[in-house]
């Protein structure tokens, strides 16, 4: 009875040993074959730290990422990148029970901002950042606006615990605290960190000779943030988040719209939608951080307002040739009536473009013109609209051709630009002088106009003579003369181009 209960004591031991035996062996069997995972519990420290961005609306999950180190790429006691600091931190510590403490840090990190330069972040461009550790399963641990965090002055008090005395009522029950006066006198200015290694200690109100200490401080809470104090009494101690993997830049507003070299723009700096009716193109750059720019190309959908005045047919984005921080759009689009209809552009399905602000139809009397563009280019007859342009070639009216006609419409009021002229209306016409003669160099034909229009352009020096230019439903020119040695004539919707030189 005795040797059995011997052996069964003895198997139970056997038990317990091997159980004890393959916990402790089964992290060497598995680790070379890569089967454990890498923590992400409480107590686990960071190796590595992400920087992402997005817009103000979007998901945490949609932010995209802008840069990820792993800390021995930013230490510079292991030949990292960013330069590291030795450097305390004092927080107040107003407790539920309504007890009062301090805490002092002894720390040696990065600055936060040198970290953000980096990977390349404008900082500008923050409105919100948002710390994500391990010990905190879901959304941000910890949340600052920008000011907050690395504009609003922040600082360390020397020996805090000692300038702080707790107060009490007459029955001896604790009712709060006060400050010495003399806490700002030894203070020192502080900037956000990410420390590498730390040590924490707690000490009492009043406890005095609380300094610290870079003797004994460990990397167990690495990435730890640290940002100092506002003011003595300020209790945030609670934000000093450990374990962050992931920090969130939230950017406001949305990607801006702006003009590329081949953006038609209108006379008050917009980029133009035609109002006539038939296809157009319309072609712009769409701006955002560099690291946003694919996700902006997969996301970024564009409607009509109306699709029963504006319909899109097809839109393409790809990276800008101009800039590196922008996606080229180029958007084609049928104008089906009169009415109001604008570009709608929504990214992520959170984020509205402000299209308003930049997107304009032509009015009746608008000079649209061509962003970046030289004059040489414009006198090539080349649009990045989308429009059918011809542009003639020879050195007379007789090389060129014209396009076919279409039924003549309203009339409308044309203008003339000349070096040293003033413009004005259609007026009565005068007799061309009989030495008047021009050769017709080049012409870009966009509309075509109602039958015998008439622009007379009236120089400054009334010494000079001009004689009209009438022009045929058919796009013909009718009469033609001309003493000047350059002229440019312009419909106000930007239909008729002519340059002219004169014969020698």
């Amino acid at each position: 009875m005795r040797e059995n209960r011997k052996s069964r004591i003895s198997r139970a031991a056997a038990v317990i040993l091997s159980v004890v035996t393959a916990a402790v062996m089964m992290p060497a069997l598995l680790l070379p074959l890569g089967v454990l995972p890498a923590p992400a519990c409480a107590e686990s420290v960071t190796d590595t730290i992400t920087i992402k961005v997005g817009y103000w609306g979007m998901s945490e999950e949609d932010y995209v990422e802008k840069a990820t180190f792993h800390w021995t790429e930013l230490d510079d006691a292991y030949g990292g990148a960013l330069q590291t600091h030795e450097e305390a931190y004092s927080y107040f510590r107003d407790a539920e029970d309504g007890t009062y403490s301090t805490v002092v840090v002894s720390a040696r990190g990065f600055y936060l901002e040198d970290l953000l330069n980096y990977a390349g972040v404008n900082l500008s461009d923050i409105e919100n950042i948002s710390f994500y550790t391990l010990d905190h399963d879901y959304g941000a641990f910890t949340s600052f606006t920008y000011a907050q965090l690395l504009q609003e002055p922040r600082y360390y008090f020397d020996d805090l615990p000692s300038k702080i005395r707790n107060t009490y009522n007459a029955a001896g029950i604790l009712t709060g605290y006060e400050l010495d006066d003399s806490v700002w006198d030894n203070k020192t200015r502080v900037q956000t960190m990410l420390a590498l290694e730390s040590s924490w200690a707690q000490y009492d109100a009043g406890t005095e000779h609380a300094f610290p200490s870079f003797e004994n401080m460990g990397t167990g809470t690495r990435f730890r943030l640290l940002f100092g104090q506002t003011e003595p009494g300020e209790a945030r101690t609670n934000q000093s988040a450990k374990y962050v993997h992931t920090v969130a830049l939230t950017i406001p507003g949305a990607p801006g719209i702006k003009a590329n070299k081949d953006t038609v723009l209108s006379s008050s700096g917009k980029i133009l939608l035609s109002n006539r009716i038939g296809s157009h193109r319309v072609t712009f750059d769409v701006a955002s951080d560099s690291a946003m720019l694919d996700s902006i190309m997969n996301n970024l959908t564009w409607d009509s307002s109306d699709d029963t005045v504006m319909r899109i047919d097809n839109v393409a984005m790809n990276p800008s040739k101009q800039y590196n921080d922008a996606v080229t759009v180029v958007i084609d689009y049928e104008v089906l009536k009169e009415g109001e209809a604008t570009l709608l552009g929504n990214y992520m399905g959170s984020v509205a473009l402000e299209t308003g602000k930049q997107l304009d139809y032509a009015d009746e009397d608008d000079q649209p013109k061509q962003s970046g563009k030289s004059d040489k280019d414009k006198d090539s007859g080349k649009k990045s609209n989308g429009s059918k342009t011809k542009a003639s070639s020879g050195n007379s009216p007789s090389g060129s051709t014209a396009p076919t006609a279409a039924a003549p419409q309203k009339p409308r009021n044309l203008s003339l630009v000349q070096s040293g002229g003033t413009v004005t209306n259609p007026t009565p016409v005068p007799a061309a002088p009989e030495e008047a003669s021009a050769e017709l160099v080049s012409m870009d034909l966009e509309d075509v106009f109602a039958p015998q229009e008439q622009a007379v352009i009236t120089p400054k020096d009334d010494s000079k003579k001009y004689a009209p230019f009438i022009f045929g439903g058919a796009g013909s020119i009718l009469a033609l003369g001309c003493a000047a040695s350059a002229l440019q004539f312009q419909g106000q919707t930007g239909g008729l181009s002519l340059r002219l030189r004169r014969k020698s």
